[in-house]
């Protein structure tokens, strides 16, 4: 609409090597920039169409969906498609039968559909101050960098999702995706396509269990994830049912986990009196913000309670349960201990995010995170990123 999304003439100075003079330019000039990085990774015959459009997203003060996309249709049992009986985005589907499927049709001629969060940072109820960065040169300081969650979004459109529910387990239409061929899981030793609807939708809360048995990218899981998985193990005389490992997120600050990690009792935070406090001494104004100088990990609220519950019984001193708090240097940071990638599959499960994602516990980061992270490059090939492996395995 005129005055809206790549229509908004709103001043901007050039940034960043886009040199739009307009907030609508300088949109459409990084929409290029982050399609023309898959246009130059991505093999195929067929035009990709992308419908894009930036509107009002869900977003609060302190939350927001930065956009989300998708395949606009999905194709099965056409000519040249691998697997029988099997759900591929257009777009795939296109490359695969060398044509367009959707010829001739106005509305499902599109292959991606995406959107964007046009009220991000400029509202007081949509994370104000913290825009999108629209330069080119990834150099977005605390901002959004708007071409990193373009080439996410992106991504998605282009097959790096399931079209199975993640929360039911039902597939579409009865049919697997061609996404499901490739899902593992470590405790049930099935791959989604031989599952049960039931077994799918306990698989997806399956946390650190749940991955990706694609050669493209478990051949270069060593290529670009880095050796030291974060680990917590629990033990002591008391640990009793909180005793084992425990599957552990980690900070954006503060120092890094190490090897071989620090060993102690484990004790719990106790606030004094029947009103929500601070645990401690109360906080002694400096005019500085002290720098966190010890690491930060977190667990599932379901583990948290656990662990509460074994520290209920305890001395001043001593709770008899014991705490090893590290990296396995063994294992490789976002992968399982045969080296095949984790995908991201928290309990409870998280609509738009579970199941089609890489698993946040991979490090370095990587694009197709569930959560963008500052540290990200323009870049979804090796040696940075698993993205297009994962595509390869489905299809590209």
């Amino acid at each position: 609409a005129a005055g809206e999304g790549f229509n908004d003439t709103t001043p901007a100075a050039p940034i960043g090597g886009n040199s739009g003079t307009t907030l609508g330019q300088q949109r459409l000039i990084a929409f290029q920039a982050a399609a023309d990085i898959w246009g130059a990774t991505l093999t195929s015959t067929q035009t990709i169409t992308i419908r894009a459009s930036f509107e009002p997203l869900t977003c609060t003060a302190t939350t927001a969906v930065l956009g989300s996309a998708g395949a606009w249709n999905i194709w099965r049992d056409f000519a040249g498609a691998a697997k029988p009986n099997t759900w591929y985005p257009q777009a795939l589907a296109n490359k695969l039968s060398g044509s367009n499927l959707s010829a001739g049709d106005p509305v499902d001629g599109q292959d991606i559909r995406a959107r964007f969060n046009s009220r991000l940072g400029l509202f007081a109820d949509c994370l104000p101050g913290s825009p999108f960065y629209l330069g080119l040169d990834n150099n977005h300081g605390p901002l959004v960098d708007l071409v990193t969650v373009l080439l996410h979004e992106f991504g998605h459109g282009l097959g790096f999702q399931t079209f199975t529910s993640g929360s039911t387990g039902a597939e579409f239409d009865g049919r697997p995706s061609i996404w499901d061929h490739y899902l593992y899981d470590d405790s049930l030793n099935l791959t989604w396509v031989n599952m049960t609807d039931a077994q799918r939708a306990t698989s997806s809360l399956n946390t650190g269990k749940l991955v990706w048995t694609g050669a493209n990218v478990t051949s270069n899981v060593p290529t670009v994830l880095a050796l030291g998985t974060p680990s917590l193990i629990v033990g002591g005389p008391a640990a009793g049912t909180a005793a084992g490992s425990y599957n552990i997120g980690t900070a954006s600050f503060g120092p890094p986990l190490s090897s071989p990690g620090v060993t102690g009792t484990l004790m719990p935070v106790v606030d004094t009196g029947t009103s929500t406090g601070l645990a401690c001494n109360p906080l002694s104004a400096a005019n500085a913000l002290a720098a966190v100088v010890i690491p930060t990990i977190s667990v599932s609220q379901a583990d948290g309670v656990a662990l509460k519950a074994a520290l209920s019984k305890r001395t001043r001193t001593s709770s008899g349960v014991i705490a090893t708090l590290g990296i396995d240097a063994s294992q490789y940071a976002g992968a399982d201990t045969a080296g095949r990638a984790r995908m991201f599959a928290p309990n409870p499960f998280q609509s738009g995010s579970s199941v089609s994602h890489f698993d946040t516990i991979a490090f370095p980061n990587l694009i197709m995170e569930p959560a963008i992270n500052g540290d990200l490059i323009h870049s979804v090939v090796l040696p940075t990123d698993l993205t297009f492996q994962l595509l390869k395995d489905i299809g590209w």
